[in-house]
């Protein structure tokens, strides 16, 4: 009797203890996710709620704009993404040797993943802005002028993926901890079979590096879907839309012309997008993700 209300008493101890997280989960997660699909089938500007049924969602389908955004975006994950994660890798194997002072280096390249993206916007306006920027000054120093690196569409997408690969810090740390997971047997015996440099690499970090690889592309691929404070604080969309991200219209529908039913349905659309992806890129990980001891 004693023992079973001692697991009672366990038990409640329990629930107590994860009702934070179910509480958080259920008010800031599920019921926000369950409304955005409710009110993706009204015309509402917040006051006045008309139910349309799928109108909204027929609506996406003729807008230019909206076309644009997607195309805007999914430049942005094709070229964004591999050259992210490429960079994060090499820094994450630079700063996986033993040098002097490698706990400083390691906070440098991550200081920009927690600084606040708005202050980030700001710095990189100053540092790519066409008339005065710094990094213009810096290449007039060699002979090299001009370059309109926010005002041209085509350089305006560049700029955007190489401020992009400024924050790759949080990816930079998730590959170095993998690659310090990987053990040092793997390497000694390649070293014995004769296998040079890139042969390690590419037989044994490579593969064995492959479940974080996973991990970091569907990150990466949510937070390139997802683009919006660049696109809101230096170029407002421009120049002629080429940096007219699709959470950037969701934002100007919602919040500037009021039309919060029509922006729900976009939601709706990038959270279905944004599984079937994850699904995708998770059913396709048995022909390519290696996981240390399966077969």
């Amino acid at each position: 009797m004693i023992k079973m209300r001692q697991e009672k008493r366990n038990e409640m101890y329990m629930y107590l203890f994860i009702l934070p997280g179910i509480l958080g989960f259920l008010f800031f997660w599920l019921i926000p996710i369950v409304y955005t699909f409710v009110l993706s089938t009204f015309k509402t500007n917040g006051m006045n709620n008309i139910f349309v049924g799928i109108e909204n969602y027929i609506k996406l389908f003729g807008d230019k704009e909206y076309r644009k955004a997607i195309f805007n975006t999914v430049y942005m994950v094709i070229l964004g993404v591999p050259i992210n994660m490429l960079a994060a890798l090499i820094l994450a194997m630079l700063l996986n040797t033993k040098i002097k002072a490698l706990g400083l280096f390691r906070t440098i390249f991550y200081i920009p993943t927690i600084l606040p993206g708005v202050a980030t916007a700001v710095s990189m306006f100053f540092i790519f802005n066409t008339r005065y920027g710094l990094l213009n000054r810096v290449l007039s120093l060699v002979g090299i002028e001009g370059i309109d690196w926010l005002g041209e569409p085509g350089m305006a997408k560049l700029t955007f993926i190489i401020i992009g690969a400024w924050g790759v810090g949080q990816t930079m740390i998730i590959f170095l901890m993998g690659l310090q997971g990987i053990s040092e047997t793997y390497f000694e015996a390649a070293y014995v079979d004769g296998a040079n440099s890139f042969q390690r690499f590419w037989s044994v970090t490579l593969p064995m590096l492959t479940p974080t690889i996973l991990y970091n592309f569907i990150l990466q691929c949510i937070a390139q879907m997802q683009i919006f404070t660049p696109a809101y604080v230096i170029t407002n969309g421009g120049p002629d839309q080429a940096t007219y991200f699709y959470v950037y219209k969701l934002y100007r529908d919602a919040f500037q012309f009021g039309k919060f039913g029509y922006a729900s349905a976009q939601s709706v659309v990038l959270f279905i997008v944004t599984l079937i992806l994850t699904f995708l890129v998770m059913k396709s990980s048995n022909s390519w993700v290696h996981y240390e001891g399966g077969e």
